[in-house]
């Protein structure tokens, strides 16, 4: 079953194809290249499939990539921003942790810093 095409260049390519096995194929072949193109080519089997495709249809690759790469680009920068935000988050509160953790071991009698051992 196709799925809906992302890509203007994809949608173009339908509007002027008839209704067929052989063009039911190609449509199939260029929604591969989108999902590869977005970062979701479906695991190893999906990205073989995606590496081959591309080999036969160099140009559609290259037009699907143009338009649906930047997209994907700036979908993996926000997430990696968000990533690292909760990097620092988790990293203040370890920190906060560690804090609250010395102060209780000061109060019971601990001392604060660790000697090296020789």
């Amino acid at each position: 079953m196709l799925s809906k095409p992302q890509s203007k260049y994809v949608k173009n390519k339908i509007k002027g194809l008839e209704f067929n096995e052989k063009n039911r194929f190609y449509i199939d072949d260029l929604l591969c290249l989108e999902r590869a193109a977005k970062g979701q080519p479906g695991g190893c089997a999906g990205a073989m499939r995606a590496h081959s495709i591309a080999e036969r249809y160099p140009k559609e690759c290259k037009a699907i990539k143009d338009e649906l790469y930047p997209l994907w680009r700036e979908d993996e920068k926000r997430g990696r921003m968000l990533e690292l935000c909760e990097e620092r988050k988790m990293a203040a509160e370890e920190k906060k942790e560690l804090k609250e953790d010395r102060k209780l071991w000061a109060s019971l009698g601990g001392r604060n810093k660790m000697r090296r051992r020789k």
